[in-house]
């Protein structure tokens, strides 16, 4: 049987459309490596594993501007820095390369032009498919400390990460685990 038949089943993703759309995205993968539309057609054989991954970090497509203000999760403000909780697919810096796309800094900048305050000052950054605390600075004071504590490597940072299935290698290589 065909893979992209195969994984159109109810029981699984339920139509070529959906599975066109997983395999353009990465969110396929055949024995452990990850397919691609040019591997639809490929023959699923006996022992063979396939593994959809509906929910693969980093395989959402967001519409330019799809993220509203009501998006900003403000967690603290006063009055030198401001605190947000990003979520996953929102950049959070604005950068070239994404033209159109919207990012935590806009958002945050429309919300304190609406409350008449200044434009907000970066202080770090966090990948776009990364959730998580964001600081922005409200002055260029708070700003060069706060960089220079990020640069220091004074904040502590904690990352959590859902893993499906079984890691390979178990743990991490390099590390005193």
């Amino acid at each position: 049987m065909r893979l992209d038949k195969f994984l159109a089943a109810p029981e699984r993703a339920g139509s070529r459309a959906k599975v066109a759309t997983a395999l353009e995205r990465g969110r396929v993968f055949l024995n452990d490596t990850e397919a691609s539309p040019a591997d639809a057609a490929r023959r699923v054989a006996e022992g063979d594993v396939v593994n959809l991954w509906m929910d693969r970090p980093g395989s959402a497509k967001r519409r330019p501007g799809a993220f509203s203000g009501r998006d900003l999760s403000i967690l603290y403000e006063d009055d030198t820095l401001i605190v947000l909780n990003k979520p996953p697919g929102l950049l959070a810096v604005p950068l070239e390369r994404r033209a159109g796309a919207t990012s935590a800094y806009e958002q945050l900048e429309d919300h304190l032009r609406s409350h008449g305050k200044r434009r907000p000052l970066v202080v770090h950054r966090i990948d776009r498919d990364t959730s998580g605390v964001v600081v922005f600075a409200k002055n260029s004071r708070a700003q060069m400390q706060l960089k220079g504590q990020f640069r220091r490597h004074e904040p502590e940072r904690v990352y959590w990460a859902v893993v499906y299935g079984h890691p390979r290698p178990a743990r991490a290589s390099g590390g005193t685990g």
